[in-house]
């Protein structure tokens, strides 16, 4: 009988220690998370958000969809599609700034809405930004862009022209895709690909400031940074405003 406590003693007290270290581990866990490098700067507090589509045409296509090599019918059918909406995300803040009409903000280049979300270095972008000072805000994806979508129907039709051999006619109807490309942006930005006239298979980015960077007797290059803005720190044009912009 001894032995039979003296076993449930045993056992208690595994699992009593076995408790013990899985909660330890999850509090540390937990503590870990809590210094995870976070976008906001804070907690954001809004009361609602949500996205929908705005503009747009109806379009009717025998090119909405392409049948598959094995269709019965391998004809196409017409359908009708809408082409040239857009995309809005939009974030209300519980706190509104008195008398601020919400700003809808348009990206530019080949980006999207997600570029207003935080920047290139993991910080805070301009839309919660702007939600944090009590004003509503909106962003959009470009019409044929992301999230708002595109007419593939062009493509599908310029294919089956092709196929069926006018190949000139075909080719004119394949839209001309752009991109910012990963070596652009960092010529653009961040560095240089040297030697000067060399490829990124054929040449070595080089960061602004680190050794080899051209000229290296720039006056602009004397101390080591990264990244470096074609840009001032301030835009003049704001600090004329003080005052007038997310305050």
């Amino acid at each position: 009988m001894k032995r039979e406590i003296r076993f449930v003693q045993v056992v208690g007290w595994c699992g009593f220690c076995a408790l013990l270290l899985v909660s330890m581990v999850t509090t540390g866990m937990a503590q870990n998370g809590s210094h995870t490098k976070k976008f906001l700067t804070k907690p954001l507090l809004i009361e609602d958000q949500g996205s929908f589509f705005i503009g747009g045409v109806p379009k009717v296509t025998n090119y909405a969809t392409v049948p598959p090599a094995n269709a019965a019918n391998p004809a196409n059918t017409p359908n009708q599609i809408t082409i040239g909406q857009m995309y809005v995300q939009f974030q209300i803040p519980v706190r509104k700034k008195p008398r601020t009409p919400p700003v809808i903000m348009v990206h530019g280049s080949t980006h999207t809405a997600a570029c207003l979300e935080s920047t290139p270095d993991g910080r805070e972008g301009w839309a919660p930004y702007f939600v944090r000072n009590g004003i509503s805000t909106y962003v959009v994806d470009q019409a044929g862009r992301g999230r708002s979508g595109f007419d593939e129907s062009v493509i599908h039709e310029a294919a089956a022209m092709i196929r069926s051999g006018d190949v000139g006619n075909g080719t004119a109807r394949i839209p001309s895709f752009g991109r910012i490309t990963d070596n652009g942006a960092w010529t653009a930005w961040f560095g240089h690909l040297m030697p000067e006239g060399s490829t990124v298979l054929t040449g070595k980015l080089i960061r602004h400031g680190d050794p080899g960077d051209p000229p290296s007797d720039d006056a602009n290059h004397k101390d080591t940074y990264f990244p470096a803005y074609p840009l001032a720190a301030v835009d003049t044009r704001i600090v004329a405003r003080e005052g007038a912009i997310a305050q």
